[in-house]
């Protein structure tokens, strides 16, 4: 994983404390070191890294109940109460998705079956990963979600972001080419972004650039 990724993932799902004065991702990036330092993560070269072998296959039996699939979840074999859902390309039901009310992070790639979705019920989400997403509209309710730190929007179609102030928590944005965006909010309404990855996006007509945070 991208060394960027890992640390704004760590820091949205609450991994990290906040020290006065610095910001969260630099103290998740001394963290960061301090693993590689003992060992515990591997420095694979250019600004990525994985887990050493004997941490990865701990990892793997520690999250076997955590962080499911929604083809396990449709299957019935796994609990309802997961914290992390994955699905790429297909197999993600609403109806199944509905019941994870506990969720904390939630990538589902390419899918086409949660434009209508309500989000809310998702209290607890700090992650949300929609890439290439086959929706026209983002579902409003993605407004509501007062813990969301982090939504990756790439790839997709829609012509505009909701305008909402209840966005106060994100930290990173990315909506990278998305090519048919038009206006994203107000930004002085995202008071602790940091992070708006931006890139390959041409059609955006309504942009704030007055706040100085991001």
């Amino acid at each position: 994983m991208e060394k960027t990724d890992l640390v704004r993932l760590w820091v949205a799902e609450g991994f990290i404390l906040k020290e006065e004065g610095v910001e969260m991702e630099v103290t998740a990036e001394s963290c960061l070191h301090t693993l590689v330092g003992r060992s515990l993560i591997q420095d694979a070269g250019n600004e990525k890294y994985t887990l050493n072998d004997l941490v990865h296959d701990f990892a793997l039996y520690m999250r076997e109940k955590e962080y499911v699939s929604t083809d396990q979840l449709n299957s019935g074999l796994v609990s309802h109460h997961a914290h992390y859902v994955s699905s790429v390309g297909g197999g993600c039901s609403s109806e199944t998705l509905r019941r994870q009310e506990k969720l904390r992070g939630l990538m589902c790639r390419e899918v086409d079956c949660l434009s209508t979705f309500n989000f809310v019920v998702f209290r607890w989400l700090r992650v949300l990963d929609l890439q290439w997403g086959k929706f026209s509209k983002l579902p409003e309710s993605i407004g509501d979600m007062m813990l969301l730190k982090y939504i990756n929007l790439s790839g997709m179609k829609f012509p505009s972001l909701i305008s909402s102030s209840t966005y106060s928590c994100l930290r990173k944005i990315d909506i990278r080419d998305c090519k048919f965006l038009e206006n994203i909010p107000n930004l002085r309404y995202l008071p602790n972004l940091v992070d708006l990855s931006i890139f390959s996006v041409n059609m955006i007509k309504v942009f704030d650039t007055t706040c100085d945070h991001v």
